[in-house]
């Protein structure tokens, strides 16, 4: 959770409501390694009226559905459903820290999971614009600390921390915190394997 700091909004935390009244989901936050360098995939997200998050950069992912058996489903049955890629449980190697977005209302789970090679994508239009292919080591050098203000809806959002690592779009909020997580992750069991 303190990884998440660098990269929260002001004010973010305390949450001022509880977490029980937030709605389950779950991202795909996909590993893969791609012109030597561990990678991991993200898209720009498509306009949808009613979408607080329209227009910005995540993970696959979503809200979880009845049907789903868990976050891992979840997480799996987005993945497929926006990018056509099939992956299974077996694929799955963590869960980070379940992050709550109050301009939303999701708890959103992010769910690791790592395949030898990026699978070909089949983009969802109606869920996403683009995707990106973005290598970890890349994340780390861009992720000196910048600061911009924006306008959303009707509020201006000042100080908000981001990276500047896709065409110009600000990778800011949830998404943010959960890359500033996953390095942290790697680096934890990157250092665990040294000492064995």
């Amino acid at each position: 959770m303190d990884a998440w700091l660098k990269y929260a909004p002001p004010g973010r935390f305390p949450l001022t409501s509880s977490v029980a009244s937030y709605k389950a989901s779950a991202v795909s936050v996909l590993l893969f390694p791609f012109e030597g360098r561990l990678s991991t995939l993200l898209l720009v997200r498509a306009f949808q009226e009613k979408d607080r998050h329209s227009g910005q950069i995540s993970f696959p992912g979503g809200k979880a559905d009845e049907e789903d058996e868990d976050l891992i489903h979840t997480a799996l049955r987005e993945l497929e459903e926006e990018t056509g890629i099939f992956l299974s449980r077996s694929h799955v190697i963590g869960i980070m820290t379940s992050l709550a977005i109050p301009v939303s209302g999701f708890e959103v789970t992010p769910v690791v999971m790592y395949t030898e090679a990026l699978p070909p994508i089949l983009l969802s239009e109606s869920e996403a614009v683009s995707f990106h292919v973005v290598a970890l080591e890349d994340l780390e050098n861009s992720s000196e600390h910048r600061v911009m203000d924006m306008k959303r809806d009707s509020l201006m959002l000042r100080n908000i921390p981001y990276m500047d690592i896709i065409d110009d779009i600000p990778l800011w909020g949830a998404t943010a915190m959960m890359l500033a997580e996953l390095l942290e992750w790697i680096r934890r069991v990157e250092a665990e394997n040294k000492s064995v």
